[in-house]
């Protein structure tokens, strides 16, 4: 019982960490292609 709890509780830790780590890459992609949008507008 103990041990089940503990992993739930892991689980549960490493699923919210996962979830940032998600958002934290959505945004880093959207502000990646804005930069390379900028960067081609600006040569272009």
């Amino acid at each position: 019982m103990v041990h089940r709890g503990y992993r739930t509780g892991v689980r549960a830790e490493g699923s919210v960490w996962v979830r940032i780590l998600c958002i934290f890459l959505n945004e880093f992609r959207l502000s990646f292609r804005k930069a390379i949008n900028s960067m081609s507008n600006g040569v272009g």
